[in-house]
C-alpha cells in the first residue's frame, strides 16, 4: 500500500484497512497467492530441514525476474474496493461511537484515559457487558446508578447506544437521581431505561 501513498491516492496519514478486507475473505486471498506459487513451485528444487528452514537447490532468479502478477493486482484491487466501500465506513462508525462513549464516560467518571479505554474495550469484547470478574478486578471503584437492570454488566449495548453503557455507572461518591419513571440522570446526562 506504500505505492498508493507515494502516488497520493489517499490523504497524507490516512490508512485504508485493506488487511481487514483480506482477513474477511481468506479464500480469495489464498487463491491470489496460489495463482503465482502453483505455477512456480514445480520449477523450484527445495528441501525443508527439521527446523522448517527452506533451502533452494537450483537457480530460480529467472522465474522472479519477469513475474506476471495480474491475478494478485486484480485481487488487491478487489480488496481495496471492499476496504473503501465497506471496511472504512465500518471503522469510521466504530471510531465515532468509541469517541462518544469515551466522552460520555469522562462526563461521569474521573479515570485515566487508559482505564477508560480498557473499560470500553472490555465492553465491546463482551457484547456490551462488563463481566463481574472484570468489574471487581479492574473497576471496583465504580458503582451502579441503581434501579432494576443495572447489575454488574447489564448496561446498554455499546454498539448501538454508545452513551448508554457509560450512563449506568458513576463513581461511588456521586449519586444518580431518579428523574421520572424509567429515566435516570447522572451529572446532567440522561439515560432512558
Amino acid at each position: 500500500m506504500c505505492f498508493l501513498a507515494r502516488r497520493r491516492f489517499t490523504p497524507a496519514g490516512m490508512i485504508v484497512p485493506v488487511s481487514a478486507a483480506m482477513l474477511h475473505r481468506p479464500n480469495e486471498y489464498d487463491a491470489s497467492l496460489e495463482a503465482f506459487s502453483r505455477q512456480l513451485m514445480p520449477l523450484v528444487d527445495y528441501v525443508l530441514d527439521d527446523d522448517g528452514r527452506l533451502t533452494v537447490r537450483n537457480e530460480t532468479t529467472l522465474w522472479y525476474r519477469f513475474i506476471d502478477l495480474t491475478a494478485q493486482a486484480e485481487a488487491l484491487f478487489r480488496f481495496l474496493e471492499t476496504a473503501i466501500e465497506v471496511e472504512l465506513e465500518s471503522e469510521l462508525e466504530f471510531l465515532a461511537r468509541y469517541g462518544k462513549s469515551k466522552a460520555a464516560t469522562q462526563e461521569i467518571v474521573d479515570m485515566p484515559d487508559r482505564k477508560i479505554d480498557l473499560f470500553i474495550r472490555l465492553r465491546v469484547q463482551n457484547h456490551g457487558r462488563l463481566s463481574a470478574s472484570k468489574r471487581e478486578s479492574q473497576f471496583a471503584m465504580l458503582s451502579d446508578c441503581g434501579g432494576p437492570g443495572h447489575g454488574a454488566g447489564s448496561a446498554g449495548r455499546v454498539a448501538r447506544r454508545p452513551v448508554a453503557f457509560a450512563m449506568t455507572y458513576s463513581v461511588r461518591r456521586r449519586r444518580c437521581t431518579q428523574r421520572s419513571p424509567g429515566i435516570r440522570s447522572c451529572r446532567g446526562l440522561t439515560h432512558a431505561e
